[in-house]
């Protein structure tokens, strides 16, 4: 998955445009994808390693409930399977996905959608539910027992 800069990418419509014109539902922004209310800006990180370069990508827009958490699955589950496989993206890697999680709280604060002007995303599976989270679980697993073992070593010391 690319970096978001206003591109459709897999979705079904580019960001902001509403079927028939239809402009964001009133009372705050509308979601960039369905146009539901209410909505908020988030930015949803993503990683991915490889042996010798490394790519941080990102989705930022204006979202319902239900699509930002869409995006957010999508971008979490593949930074657990996508992202370890470099030097340095052992260490961005879990920062991003705790970075995630951050915004993952701000998104299940949002009410539920209501006056969607086009269809919305489907936020799919939990991430520890589709393949590439359960994947990535292996990674994630090894680092967190390293890093335990780390602070065990300099408490002992």
């Amino acid at each position: 998955m690319a970096a978001d800069h206003g591109q459709a990418g897999p979705y079904q419509q580019a960001p902001g445009a509403y079927p028939s014109g239809a402009a964001p539902a009133p009372g705050g922004p509308g979601c960039d994808v369905c146009g539901a209310a209410p909505a908020t800006r988030v930015t949803v990180r993503g990683h991915q390693g490889m042996l010798i370069v490394m790519r941080n990508l990102w989705r930022k827009g204006t979202f319902c409930r239900t699509c930002a958490l869409a995006v957010f699955r999508k971008m979490q589950s593949d930074t657990m399977a996508q992202g370890w496989w470099g030097p340095m993206s052992m260490i961005i890697t879990p920062i991003t996905l705790l970075i995630n999680l951050f915004t993952l709280s701000r998104i299940r604060k949002l009410p539920a959608p209501t006056a969607a002007f086009g269809p919305g995303l489907d936020p799919g599976r939990p991430v520890l539910r589709r393949p590439a989270g359960m994947i990535g679980m292996v990674p994630l697993t090894g680092f967190c027992l390293v890093f335990l073992f780390v602070l065990l070593a300099l408490a002992i010391a």
